[in-house]
């Protein structure tokens, strides 16, 4: 468990700086943060605790708000340029 959580995490920083090293910094702040409201959507379990469940709630409806927020503020930036463009509409919220 802890070896493959280790592995998760440092796969996370690995992307992450490949994507800081491709794309303007607002557009990773998205990437980031849409990759983390996947994740935490993909956590929610019917047969988790409510308590967990409530927590990922509130976490999801803060990440994926964010996001999409971010999203359609790039949409308008980076309306010509269609690389970027491609990148920000593969997430659907």
């Amino acid at each position: 468990m802890n070896k493959s959580l280790i592995f998760c995490a440092l796969f996370f920083l690995v992307s992450c700086a490949q994507a800081a090293d491709k794309y303007p910094k607002d557009v990773t702040e998205f990437l980031i943060n849409a990759d983390d409201c996947q994740h935490l959507s993909g956590e929610w379990d019917s047969s988790l605790p409510k308590e967990q469940q409530k927590n990922i709630e509130k976490q999801v409806n803060v990440i994926c708000g964010k996001a999409k927020s971010q999203q359609d503020a790039l949409r308008a930036r980076y309306q010509n340029e269609k690389s970027i463009l491609d990148v920000i509409n593969e997430y659907d919220f």
